[in-house]
C-alpha cells in the first residue's frame, strides 16, 4: 500500500475513536494515551511494512490495536464489536480506493500520479467519517454502549470466537486469488455480512439476558409485594383488635391493663415488615405508635397527598402516659391530613428525633397562600378554620401536653407552612 494511503489508514483509527468512544468509552487522559501508542503503533507499521508482506502488517496492526482497546473498554464482547466496526469502516473506505477504483480504471495506485492518491486519500478519509457519522447519530439514538454495559455475563467464549472467525474471513479475503470481480465482490459482501450478524447476534443474547434479568426481578418484586400485602391485612386486623380491647379498657377506666395490652402486642408488632417505610417505622420500637403512624402514612397514599418521613434514631419509649400521647398525636397528624387535603400543593413533612434530651417531633404541612392563620385563636375551644368542625382539637392538644411538666408544644405559620412541635424530655433528666 502506497504511504500516503498507510498515513490515511492510521488517521482514520484515530478519528474512529474519536467518534466512538470519547466522553463515552475514554476519558481524557485515557485518549490521550490510546492516541499516543496507536501513533507508535503506526509509525511502526509504517516503517516495518518495507520488510514484510501488507497482509501480516496488518494483521499485527489489528492484534495490538484490539490489545490496546481491550485495555482501556474493559469489555470484552464490546471491544471485539467496536474493533471490528472501526475496521469495518476502514476497509470500506480502503477497498473503494485501493480494490474497486483502480480495477475500473485498469490503473495500479502505484501507477497513479500524486494528484490523483492525494485525491483518492480525501475520498478514502471522507467515505470513513459518513460511516462514523451515521454510526454516532445510531448510539446517540439507541445508546447501544449502556446495553453492553448493563450485561454482567462476559460472554469471554462467545467474543473469542466471534474475533478468531473474523481473522479467518479476513484472511480468506486477503489470501484468496480472484478469478473474476464477482468472486472479489462476493467476498467483500461476506465479511461485512459476516461483521453484521456477529453484533445482531451479541445484541441479541445480551437482550436475552436483561430481559430474563427484568423477569426474575419482577418476580421477586411481585413476591415481595404479596407478602407486603398479606402482612399489611394482618397488621390492620390486629391493630383493630388492639384498638378495640384499648377502647374496652380505657371504657371501663382500666389505664393500668390498658397499657398491660399495649405492652404485650409491642413484640409482635415489632416484627411484622411493613410496606415501604419499614427502616423508619422500624426504629420506633414502640407498637402503638408505629401503627398509628402506618395507618396515617397509608392515608397519604390513599389520598394521594406526597409525604416525606424521617426517623433517624431509635424511639424506644415516651416518657408520657401513652394513651395521652397517642391521643395529641392524633390530632396533629389528622389536622395535617385534612389540611393537606384541601391545599392546592399538599405536602406532609414527619420528624422525629432525639435533640439533646428531647424526643421530638414535628409535623409541617403546606397551606394555601390565601390561608391566614391566628396562631394565638386556633388552640382556643370552639375555634375552627374548618367547616362541620367542632373547633377541639388543638384545644384538647394543649390541654393534654399541658398536664405533664416534661413536655411541649409550639405552633407556627410561616411560608405557607402550618408547623406543629411536640417535645418531650426524658424524665431522668428531670
Amino acid at each position: 500500500m502506497p504511504l500516503p494511503f498507510q498515513i490515511i489508514y492510521i488517521l482514520n483509527i484515530i478519528t474512529a475513536i474519536f467518534f466512538v468512544g470519547y466522553k463515552i468509552l475514554f476519558s481524557k487522559e485515557q485518549m490521550k494515551k490510546l492516541l499516543f501508542f496507536i501513533s507508535l503503533l503506526g509509525i511502526f507499521t509504517i516503517v516495518i511494512s518495507n520488510f514484510i508482506t501488507r497482509e501480516i502488517n496488518v494483521l499485527i496492526f489489528l492484534i495490538v490495536l484490539f490489545i490496546l482497546f481491550y485495555y482501556f473498554i474493559r469489555n470484552i464482547l464490546l471491544t471485539a464489536l467496536l474493533f471490528m466496526v472501526i475496521y469495518m469502516f476502514n476497509f470500506a473506505g480502503q477497498t473503494l480506493v485501493i480494490d474497486i477504483i483502480p480495477k475500473f480504471t485498469n490503473t495500479s495506485v502505484f501507477e497513479m500520479p500524486p494528484f490523483t492518491i492525494a485525491l483518492l486519500c480525501l475520498v478514502y478519509y471522507t467515505v470513513v467519517l459518513i460511516l462514523l457519522y451515521f454510526f454516532y447519530l445510531l448510539q446517540k439514538k439507541t445508546q447501544f454502549y449502556s446495553v453492553f454495559n448493563a450485561a454482567i455475563k462476559k460472554y469471554y467464549t462467545y467474543s473469542i470466537c466471534l474475533l478468531i472467525g473474523f481473522y479467518i474471513v479476513n484472511a480468506f479475503h486477503f489470501f484468496f486469488t480472484y478469478d473474476s470481480s464477482a468472486e472479489f465482490i462476493f467476498s467483500l459482501f461476506f465479511i461485512w455480512f459476516y461483521t453484521i450478524n456477529g453484533i445482531i447476534i451479541a445484541v441479541f443474547f445480551i437482550k436475552s439476558e436483561l430481559n430474563q434479568r427484568k423477569l426474575s426481578n419482577l418476580a421477586i418484586r411481585a413476591k415481595k409485594i404479596k407478602t407486603q400485602a398479606e402482612n399489611v391485612q394482618n397488621f390492620k386486623h390486629d391493630y383493630k383488635s388492639l384498638l378495640l380491647s384499648l377502647a374496652l379498657y380505657i371504657k371501663n377506666d382500666q389505664k393500668d391493663e390498658a397499657l398491660s395490652l399495649i405492652q404485650s402486642e409491642s413484640e409482635y408488632f415489632d416484627t411484622q415488615v411493613l410496606e415501604s417505610d419499614d427502616d423508619a417505622l422500624l426504629n420506633i420500637e414502640l407498637a402503638p405508635i408505629q401503627g398509628l403512624l402506618k395507618v396515617f402514612l397509608d392515608k397519604c397514599k390513599e389520598q394521594k397527598i406526597p409525604y416525606k418521613l424521617s426517623i433517624p434514631d431509635k424511639v424506644p419509649n415516651v416518657d408520657m402516659n401513652l394513651i395521652d400521647f397517642i391521643r395529641c398525636f392524633s390530632i396533629v397528624l389528622n389536622n395535617a391530613l385534612e389540611a393537606s387535603a384541601s391545599s392546592h400543593e399538599p405536602q406532609i413533612s414527619l420528624d422525629i428525633k432525639t435533640l439533646d434530651d428531647d424526643l421530638v417531633f414535628t409535623v409541617a404541612n403546606n397551606v394555601d397562600d390565601s390561608s391566614r392563620i391566628d396562631t394565638s385563636r386556633i388552640v382556643k375551644k370552639n375555634f375552627t378554620t374548618k367547616e362541620s368542625h367542632k373547633g377541639r382539637g388543638l384545644f384538647i392538644l394543649f390541654k393534654l401536653m399541658n398536664k405533664y411538666e416534661n413536655t411541649r408544644i409550639s405552633i407556627q405559620a410561616k411560608d405557607n407552612t402550618f408547623i406543629v412541635n411536640l417535645a418531650i424530655r426524658n424524665q431522668s433528666f428531670i
